[in-house]
């Protein structure tokens, strides 16, 4: 009966362990986050009025630190300058929304109808 206990014992230790290490694995191999927080990050980009569409959307987590990497469309025929500017409000505005978001990259994309 002993042998029994102690596989018993054995297989909770190791069904315990794999779920210990899974979320831990994913963020040492870099894995994007797919939850609420993903949403929240789109939204608050597209919010933004000069925002036609938010293209994609990923978040690393490191440590306790967010970095965001969003493509945001915007009209097609604003200048540099003018895109520029939208780049950086956008960022400043995701950085300002959530703490734990240490920095974000904001690509920059053309909107075309249809």
């Amino acid at each position: 009966m002993d042998n029994w206990a102690a596989l018993f014992a054995a297989g909770f230790i190791v069904y315990s362990a794999i779920g210990i290490i899974r979320p831990a694995l994913g963020e040492i191999m870099d894995k994007a986050l797919e939850n609420k927080l993903l949403e929240e990050v789109r939204k608050i980009a597209a919010a933004k009025k000069e925002v036609k569409r938010v293209e994609k959307c990923f978040i690393c987590k490191m440590r306790f630190d967010y970095f965001v990497d969003i493509h945001i469309e915007v009209d097609a025929d604003l200048t540099v300058a003018d895109g520029h500017l939208i780049v950086h409000a956008a960022k400043d505005h995701l950085i300002k929304y959530n703490k734990k978001i240490r920095d974000a990259l904001v690509h920059i994309e053309p909107y075309f109808l249809g």
